[in-house]
C-alpha cells in the first residue's frame, strides 16, 4: 500500500519536476529529481524483496537473524552423560537428572538448570537457586515461617 502511495505521487511529481529539469537555471531541482528516483528505486528493491511461502510458511532461512535468534526446546537431558550431539543454534535442554558434565565450566549441574546452544559452544542458565525455611530457623525479612498446616490453610483460603 505505501509503495503503491509512493509510486502514484512519484507519477505525479516526476513529470513536473523533468519539465523543471529543462530550464537550464534549475540545477537544485534536477538533484531533487534525482533523489525521488533514487528514492524509488529504494522502494522498488524493498518490496520486491519478500519470502517465498513453502506450505503457507516463511522458510526459516529467509528469515531475518534478529528473529532466528530464539531458543528452541528440544526436551530433556541427563547431566550426567555427555552434551547433546548435533545442535543448532538456540536448541536448549532442560535437566532432568543431576550430573557433573562440564558445562562451560559450570560442573555441578542440577535438575532444572538448562543447556544452551549459542551456534559455537553449549552455555548453561542456573535454574535450580532454592530457598529452605524449616521452622525455627533464624531468618531475616521478608520470610515468615509458617507451619505447613498453615500454608496449606492459607493457600486453600485464596
Amino acid at each position: 500500500m505505501i509503495r503503491e502511495s509512493v509510486s502514484q505521487y512519484l507519477k505525479i511529481i516526476k513529470p513536473k519536476f523533468t519539465a523543471l529539469e529543462a530550464d537550464s537555471h534549475t540545477h537544485a531541482n534536477s538533484a531533487v529529481l534525482d533523489t525521488l528516483t533514487d528514492n524509488q528505486v529504494a522502494l522498488d528493491t524493498k518490496f520486491d524483496a519478500k519470502a517465498d511461502l513453502v506450505a503457507g510458511k516463511v522458510p526459516a532461512d529467509q528469515l531475518p537473524d534478529s528473529v532466528v535468534g530464539g531458543m528452541t526446546y528440544q526436551g530433556t537431558w541427563d547431566a550426567s552423560t555427555a552434551l547433546p550431539a548435533g545442535p543448532v543454534k538456540g536448541d536448549y535442554y532442560v535437566v532432568n537428572v543431576a550430573g557433573n558434565t562440564d558445562v562451560a565450566g559450570k560442573t555441578d549441574l542440577e535438575i532444572g538448570d538448562y543447556v544452551v546452544y549459542d551456534g559455537a559452544a553449549w552455555s548453561f542458565i542456573d535454574n535450580t537457586e532454592k530457598a529452605t525455611v524449616v521452622a525455627g530457623d533464624d531468618l531475616v525479612a521478608p520470610f515468615t515461617v509458617v507451619t505447613a498446616a498453615q500454608a496449606t490453610t492459607d493457600w486453600n483460603a485464596a
